[in-house]
């Protein structure tokens, strides 16, 4: 009895140390890639019907927050973090990410090849993703060409958002080759449940999981246990898009889907406006990486969906399909090009290690010392652009107006804002004001789509005006909308409509109140 017990507590304390250790990985990983302050990029547009279930501020009044969710679940997991925690553990939850993201990363690295990996080989093998994720190096080379994929797509970003569940993409790799495959499978419905765009790397990796499967054992039975598994578990997000995201009739459909891939997002959509020479690199990059896997499990989970993305791209472009175009099977890219990247990594360091082995072997102390100096500096170059931009932020022109609204917004109010000016993307979340129209923030059903670009053409409309046609084209719009306040950047001349009122100023911007009988 003594001896279970004994052996019990030995493998408790093992774990408890493995814990420990993969919270100081997450937290060295956390520190040099950083994160942004809350409420930056696309989280004004993922976090706002989450917000607006919460109850936040006057959100329920606003437009965008009132149209059809595109992401249930993941503003399911916004309205529980501001109900019952804090919207602080936001920032908690992209360091979880990261963490499940770097895990996931070594563990592949220590299965490609399944023979005796040392701890030394996976210490390099961090230190050098380290350096390659770090904000550090985003600065120094201007450009994400070894971390992301190609058309400005990405899973790890600098803020928690849904795309950051394609990290469970690269956790499905790892358990696969651990050969847990039901836990892959999982991973991946999972990450498709919260972010439905991972959809067509999902098919094209599950797929690669069959295949491979069926190579190995020569029965059919369990590859497609799994494909209905992951059929199942991405079922309920498909039928959801359609039955509130699907097309209104194919008119609409089509106008909407122009404007969003024409207007809205060409450098996403339209390889004319994304294909630069960086990608051709990266697509490089893929290529080495299937010669160095050919012989390794992994080299079908990198092929199937390289030959599938390829194939798909090639026929958007020859085709000009809108629909390929607003699918973005390029996208699978977000997936390869990093998995591409650890593949060589990992190739390349293996062959240091066993071409130069004695050499290592005599100075091991002092590379291990140099590599943990490395990682060191790599984290406090970390904190120090932490702070630098977290300064930065703010110190924005537009923080003093959007702390006074925040304070001084009242029920029925509706802000007309500089529509197309990155000062005020996140004006509609922090401040908890209803906003007219964002370029940054549109709705995904197709005749919302429509109702959001006549508002931000009417908005720009009034914006780009002369001086004395404002009043009218402030007339346009509130003829058939109510717009209560006005923001006016103070390097342009005044209104000089009647019953405004200025209600604050500073160096930097003018908010005027509207009265109900405004307009002339």
């Amino acid at each position: 009895m003594k001896t279970i017990q004994s052996e019990y507590s030995q493998t408790i304390k093992k774990k408890l140390i493995s814990l420990c250790f993969w919270i100081l990985i997450t937290i060295i990983f956390s520190l040099t890639f950083t994160q942004n302050a809350l409420y930056d990029g696309n989280q004004n547009t993922k976090f706002v019907y989450g917000m607006k279930d919460a109850g936040v501020g006057l959100l329920h009044e606003d437009w965008l927050a009132n149209t059809a969710d595109p992401l249930p679940l993941f503003s399911l997991l916004i309205r529980i973090t501001y109900n019952l925690f804090n919207e602080y553990f936001i920032y908690l939850y992209f360091i979880i990410f990261l963490g499940i993201y770097i895990y996931s990363l070594l563990g592949i690295s220590g299965e490609i090849q399944k023979d005796e990996q040392s701890k030394f080989v996976l210490y390099t093998i961090f230190c050098v993703l380290l350096l390659i994720h770090s904000k550090a190096a985003k600065v120094i080379l201007h450009s994400y060409i070894f971390t992301q994929g190609v058309a400005g797509q990405y899973i790890t970003s600098y803020y928690f958002q849904n795309s950051i569940f394609g990290v469970l993409l690269f956790l499905s790799i790892f358990l696969f080759l651990k050969k847990k495959y039901y836990g892959a499978i999982i991973s991946i419905g999972i990450s498709c449940l919260f972010h439905t765009a991972y959809l067509f790397t999902a098919g094209l990796l599950t797929f690669s999981y069959m295949l491979i499967i069926f190579l190995e054992t020569k029965k059919i039975k369990q590859p497609i246990l799994l494909g209905l598994t992951a059929l199942a578990l991405v079922l309920p997000a498909v039928i959801y898009n359609r039955i509130h995201l699907g097309a209104t009739n194919p008119d609409i459909w089509n106008k909407a889907i122009d404007i969003i891939i024409y207007e809205r997002i060409p450098h996403h959509s339209l390889p004319a406006a994304w294909f630069d020479f960086t990608n051709v690199i990266q697509i490089a990059f893929i290529c080495f990486a299937l010669v160095l896997a050919r012989k390794t499990r992994i080299f079908f989970i990198l092929l199937i969906p390289f030959a599938g993305g390829l194939v798909f791209s090639l026929i958007q472009i020859i085709f000009n399909s809108n629909f390929l175009a607003f699918l973005a099977p390029w996208r699978v890219s977000v997936l390869l090009v990093p998995l591409a990247t650890l593949i060589i990594i990992y190739k390349c360091i293996r062959f240091i290690f066993f071409r130069f082995k004695t050499t290592i072997q005599k100075y091991d102390k002092t590379i291990k010392m140099i590599i943990a100096v490395m990682i060191g500096c790599l984290c406090l170059s970390g904190i120090f652009l932490q702070y630098y931009y977290c300064t930065k932020h703010h110190a924005r022109n537009s923080t003093q107006l959007t702390h006074y609204v925040k304070e001084h917004k009242a029920s029925g109010d509706v802000y007309l804002i500089p529509s197309n000016d990155e000062e005020f993307e996140r004006f509609r979340l922090f401040t908890g004001a209803p906003v007219f129209v964002t370029w940054k923030s549109h709705p995904y059903k197709d005749k919302e789509v429509i109702e959001w670009y006549n508002r931000y053409k009417l908005a720009e409309t009034f914006y780009n005006a002369a001086a004395y046609q404002t009043c009218n084209k402030l007339q346009d719009i509130m003829y058939n909308y109510t717009i209560t306040h006005i923001i006016i950047d103070k390097e342009k001349i005044p209104l000089q409509c009647k019953s405004f009122t200025i209600i604050y100023e500073d160096n930097y911007y003018i908010l005027y109140r509207l009265s109900k009988n405004t307009l002339n």
